[in-house]
This record gives structure tokens, C-alpha cells and sequence, in this order.
């Protein structure tokens, strides 16, 4: 039994050193992004009246079907008389 008392708290022991090396790390800016900001003006905009197919161009081209797999598997509507 105080084998288990003993991996307790070696394992809580590891769990705060790793919980300490993410603080610091995020502290010391390891995780702030400095590539994007530089490539974010090549990156086209989006505007609110541009259509689909003007967004992405690869639907205007033709390479990427514009069926869903939804759609194939609808059983088609019947109107009633």
C-alpha cells in the first residue's frame, strides 16, 4: 500500500513540472505566432457579396463536385395528388 503513496506523488510531482515548463514556455512567448502576420497580406479577403465559386476556385474550375453525399443517398420527394 505505500508503494502506491509513493507513485502518487512522484506522478503529482512530474504532473507539476510539466504544468511548470508549459507556464514558462507560454510566459517566454514560445507559442506566439510570427508567421502569419507576415503571409496574412498575400492571403486574398473575402468580400460579402462574392459568390462561391468566386471564393474558392476550384469549384469554378470544375476539379471538386458540388454534389454531397447527403444528396445521393435522399430518396426523392413524391408530391401527393
Amino acid at each position: 500500500m505505500s508503494a502506491f503513496y509513493i507513485m502518487i506523488g512522484v506522478s503529482m510531482a512530474i504532473a507539476f513540472v510539466f504544468l511548470g515548463a508549459f507556464i514558462w514556455s507560454v510566459r517566454k512567448g514560445h507559442y506566439d505566432d510570427d508567421y502569419t502576420p507576415s503571409v496574412r497580406i498575400l492571403m486574398d479577403d473575402v468580400k460579402p457579396g462574392d459568390t462561391l465559386t468566386e471564393q474558392i476556385p476550384a469549384l469554378a474550375s470544375g476539379k471538386v463536385l458540388a454534389t454531397s453525399f447527403a444528396s445521393k443517398t435522399r430518396k426523392p420527394k413524391t408530391k401527393l395528388p
